[in-house]
């Protein structure tokens, strides 16, 4: 457990620093105040997370990462499912993720799971990393399930690191734009960007059958008209 978080040692740091304020000591008294905003800071990082035993019994918010593997992955999971506002988790003989927001998410046995690491983002919230034995992997945020796309070609650098389902669907509206324009270059581009997200997202799980009709009915639709 971080000092920061152990009561014991917060009474002992604080003991001593008060004892060393009072014969005067400047550096002491800078030392305290960094102490003291590293405390606060400390607890106000953790505020979002009250109900997460990831996050405040074992001290992990204060720091960059914790990997687990094996049965410890359950407890993680299921800790992090307290954390969560928008992800539903069930972690038992398979690993269940669902999106509320859109209802999208993957279904995995437990087995397809190597190792879970807790994270934090630049903007320190809390995240799991999943690494699954294919070689793939999964970021589980607040609301959203992140992943690669599969990129087949350089032509993709456009497309982000990690995306979510929603941007098959942001992806999915430009194509039809540009297909109405005329603008075939940019339509065979997004084409290339939408099956990327598809495929990487059936590589961690997805269920990508339906936005695999979306771009069929799309094409055929375009050859009628043309």
């Amino acid at each position: 457990m971080s000092r920061a978080t152990n009561p014991k040692a917060i009474a002992e740091l604080l003991y001593i620093l008060l004892s060393q304020l009072e014969k005067g000591s400047k550096s002491v008294k800078s030392f305290y105040r960094s102490e003291r905003q590293n405390l606060i800071k400390a607890k106000k990082d953790l505020r979002p997370w009250p109900k997460c035993t990831i996050c405040v019994e074992t001290g992990v918010g204060l720091e960059q990462y914790l990997t687990v593997s094996g049965e410890e992955m359950r407890k993680v999971l299921d800790d992090f499912s307290n954390c969560t506002e928008g992800l539903e988790i069930s972690a038992g003989s398979r690993v269940k993720i669902k999106q509320k927001d859109d209802g999208k998410g993957v279904n995995l046995a437990f087995e397809e799971l190597h190792e879970v690491l807790v994270r934090r983002d630049q903007d320190n919230r809390v995240f799991l990393q999943v690494n699954l034995a294919n070689g793939t992997k999964l970021l589980l945020t607040n609301n959203w399930i992140g992943f690669k796309p599969y990129l087949e070609e350089e032509v993709l650098e456009k497309v982000p690191a990690v995306v979510t389902t929603p941007d098959i669907v942001s992806v999915f509206e430009a194509l039809e734009e540009s297909k109405r324009l005329g603008l075939a270059d940019e339509a065979k581009t997004l084409r290339k960007i939408y099956m990327a997200i598809i495929m990487g997202g059936e590589q961690v799980g997805f269920d990508m059958m339906e936005e695999r009709l979306w771009i069929q009915r799309l094409a055929l639709s375009t050859s009628m008209s043309a």
